[in-house]
């Protein structure tokens, strides 16, 4: 345990500044203040109107907050995003749209302006970091009532104009009411405090007095109000359409899958077990495309990118799919269609092929479900990646069912039986994802 008997309260208008020797526990206080750390003991409150709710316990639970800053040690920048955007998105989780001259205007001050369409990737650590703290800064910013905001060694990185930014912007939030927690090693920002806890060993040192100065919150962006609930959506299918990973990745599995097949060339397709064989061979590449890791659990790894949607989105997200991972599902099985001979078989209507691409749209979309909530699931585990992508085998049983479901579907048309294959197979698939978002929160 890093932190033991450990209390701090960050007032409105107020910077509290923590500073000691790597280890001594600055981080773990600020990722537990943003609720990413799991707690042993104790509770996480934010401000919520005139009271303190709790957002995070050591019982597990986890609520979602007022939106709140938060730069940790590692930016929260997947690389593939505009500098523009990623702020958007920080606003856009913060329930407010910023028009795109303010953002520039804001840009301005930090030497970002002429860079504002650039990918984060092209930029060099130091300004990679500015764009990290902006977005950290941005919920205050756009905010009429009191805000918390969450610094992690921030200036690591920043030049002398950038910490001077800084310094001026977090003296001018805190002026407007918000309240301010940092870690730093920077004297000079330190000095700036109005309270300092530093370590000598497991002790704690408590410095500085609590503001008493009233203020009126108001806003320094102008911004619309939004709704953050699909933030996360459009924010993957904006990554994924640029990296193009559902395509590279899902795609050219799927085709593989289908050409394996059609080289292959199965002669026994013929009867109702060649109706069972080619329904498997031509759902194939959907379960492929489900079991193929997408955008996600690649851009969610990069630096902070990660901690930094759970912690804003109390670790409902990622808790979507890529747009372009329904289309690939929905073309890949129409194209195995087409591909993979049945000349043993009658006449395949259109109707069936049109079932059949339904029902491989369903199957992609939920295998992909199933494998992106268990991917979070063991991403958190003490130890993760010991094996719990294993379970993922046990979707072939779900995927059998369709299977035989569709296959009777073929051979003896709509009946209690393909209701009940149907059924089953597809209610396996969502109570596995359901299990799973409740194990993610429990």
């Amino acid at each position: 345990m890093v932190l033991e008997d450990f209390t701090l309260r960050v007032h409105s208008g107020e910077i509290v500044a923590l500073s000691g020797e790597n280890g001594c526990g600055k981080s773990t206080v600020i990722e537990c203040a943003a609720g990413i750390l799991a707690l042993r003991q104790g509770t996480v409150k934010h401000r919520s109107g005139d009271e303190l709710h709790a957002i995070c316990d050591h019982a597990g639970t986890r609520r979602s907050a007022n939106p709140f800053g938060l730069c940790l040690q590692k930016d929260s920048t997947t690389g593939e995003e505009t500098i523009m955007e990623h702020l958007q998105f920080a606003a856009r989780l913060a329930g407010k749209e910023i028009a795109s001259e303010d953002l520039l205007t804001l840009l301005t001050s930090w030497d970002l302006k002429h860079r504002a369409l650039e990918r984060t990737g092209t930029l060099s650590a130091g300004l990679s970091r500015r764009v990290s703290i902006l977005a950290s800064l941005i919920p205050a910013m756009v905010s009429n009532e009191p805000r918390l905001v969450l610094l992690d060694e921030a200036d690591e990185g920043l030049d002398e104009h950038s910490r001077s930014a800084l310094i001026i912007h977090l003296k001018s939030l805190s002026s407007a009411g918000h309240g301010i927690l940092l870690a730093s090693h920077d004297k000079e920002l330190l000095s700036h405090s109005d309270r300092k806890i530093s370590w000598q060993g497991s002790k704690t040192i408590e410095s500085g007095d609590i503001p008493r100065t009233q203020v009126s919150t108001e806003a320094s962006i102008e911004s619309q109000n939004s709704n953050p609930a699909r933030t996360y959506q459009n924010w993957i299918n904006k990554q994924d359409s640029r990296t193009k990973s559902t395509i590279m990745s899902g795609g050219i599995a799927a085709i593989l899958t289908i050409l394996t097949v059609v080289a292959l060339d199965p002669q026994i397709i013929a009867g109702n077990r060649g109706w069972r064989l080619w329904t498997g061979l031509v759902l194939l590449p959907s379960l492929v495309i489900g079991l193929v890791p997408g955008p996600a659990q690649s851009l969610l790894e990069r630096n902070a990118v990660g901690s930094w949607w759970a912690a804003q989105t109390a670790g409902k997200a990622p808790n979507a799919i890529s747009i372009q991972l329904p289309i690939l599902g929905t073309v890949s099985t129409a194209l195995a269609a087409m591909m993979i001979q049945g000349e043993g078989l009658p006449e395949i209507s259109a109707m069936h092929i049109f079932q059949l691409t339904l029902c491989g749209l369903l199957i992609s979309v939920l295998i992909s479900r199933v494998n992106l909530a268990l991917w979070v699931v063991h991403r958190w585990l003490p130890r993760p990646r010991q094996g719990a992508q294993m379970l993922l085998a046990f979707l072939i049983f779900p995927w059998l069912l369709a299977v035989e479901g569709m296959t009777l579907l073929a051979t003896e048309g709509i009946g209690q039986d393909v209701w009940t294959m149907l059924g089953g197979s597809f209610g396996l698939f969502i109570s596995l994802a359901l299990i799973l978002m409740l194990v993610r929160r429990a």
